[in-house]
């Protein structure tokens, strides 16, 4: 599907590995056309080496999060990912119901963000975090 989506459009094709075993397809999709390859936290066995892998690729690389899986799993691949999905089904089935505190997770989300890119957009993360650290002591 994405090979012929390719051959008729130039838009990016954001492709989603809702599937066991997402590192044997990270290639074949790459190869395919895709732009963007977001994988689940739950269905990969290493989620940094798997996020790294769609990045050494060139393409941009997202972490999906199913309603229950709590969004700290991004403390340690946040840097590395492009985006994130925070999935309001649980996966697996169409047809299903907005789960309503998926909305906190957003909010939680959306504040993890803003300190990461705080931390990550800068060359110099220690020297960002010490001022971060000095001016958090001086507003207690």
């Amino acid at each position: 599907m994405v090979q012929a989506a390719r051959r008729v459009t130039e838009l990016p094709l954001d492709v989603h590995l809702m599937i066991e075993n997402p590192d044997a397809f990270i290639k074949p999709f790459a190869e395919a056309g895709a732009d963007c390859i977001c994988l689940h936290q739950e269905a990969s066995h290493h989620l940094n080496r798997s996020v790294q892998a769609v990045k050494n690729l060139g393409l941009r690389s997202g972490v999906a999060l199913s309603p229950s899986t709590l969004i700290q799993i991004m403390d340690w691949v946040l840097e590395y990912a492009d985006y994130v999905l925070l999935v309001s089904v649980n996966p697996g089935f169409g047809n299903q119901h907005f789960i309503p505190n998926v909305l906190d997770k957003i909010r939680q989300m959306r504040d993890l963000f803003v300190a990461g890119s705080a931390i990550f957009g800068q060359r110099d993360y220690s020297a960002t975090l010490r001022l971060m650290r000095e001016r958090a002591e001086q507003h207690p």
